[in-house]
């Protein structure tokens, strides 16, 4: 256009049209963000959400496994571990800061998790009702539970950082108003 109506030179217009193309580029690229930040933004940033991203398939599977689930017990522990991994991939989106600390969960206990139910529900599907299919649904529900109080703990872990704050906070609060002579 510049070259017809302005009559510039071809090349100073191409020069133009590039300035202009990589500025919009750079301004309209796509920013991977985690808990609204930007993961350029913090050290590891794009690790962290692949690691974040991990989680989130790892509670989908889990999700998806004990949704077909028909054995009532199996399936309380089921959910009750889909409940803690939800709150923790919450967690964890909310603070990008604490996704090395979720390692252990993220790479162990979660994938665990997964195989055991998609082991239990193919089990289920099976229709076998011999003594080692119920042993082995005996043995599944013990590990459910434990891995229960194993995703617990490593909420519990994530979390410390903010119990040590409020701990923190409540004792300053409780000297400020020993000091003032408040009751």
């Amino acid at each position: 256009m510049l070259v017809f109506l302005v009559k510039w030179n071809f090349f100073v217009c191409l020069g133009i049209a590039a300035a202009v193309f990589i500025g919009l580029a750079l301004l309209l690229r796509p920013v991977k963000k985690n808990g609204g930040v930007a993961a350029e933004n913090f050290s590891g940033g794009f690790e962290l959400l692949k690691r974040l991203d991990a989680a989130q398939r790892g509670f989908q599977k889990i999700e998806d496994a004990m949704l077909e689930i028909n054995d009532s017990s199996v399936k309380a522990e089921a959910e009750q571990l889909h409940s803690i991994s939800a709150k923790i991939v919450d967690y964890l989106t909310q603070h990008p800061d604490r996704i090395y600390a979720a390692r252990q969960f993220i790479d162990y206990y979660q994938e665990t998790a997964v195989k055991l139910l998609s082991r239990y529900k193919e089990l289920e599907a099976s229709g076998l009702r011999t003594n080692e299919v119920l042993r082995q649904r005996s043995d599944t529900l013990d590990a459910l539970k434990t891995l229960n109080r194993a995703f617990e703990q490593q909420f519990e872990k994530l979390m410390s950082n903010e119990m040590t704050d409020t701990n923190a906070e409540i004792r300053l609060l409780k000297q400020t108003v020993k000091m003032e002579g408040i009751e």
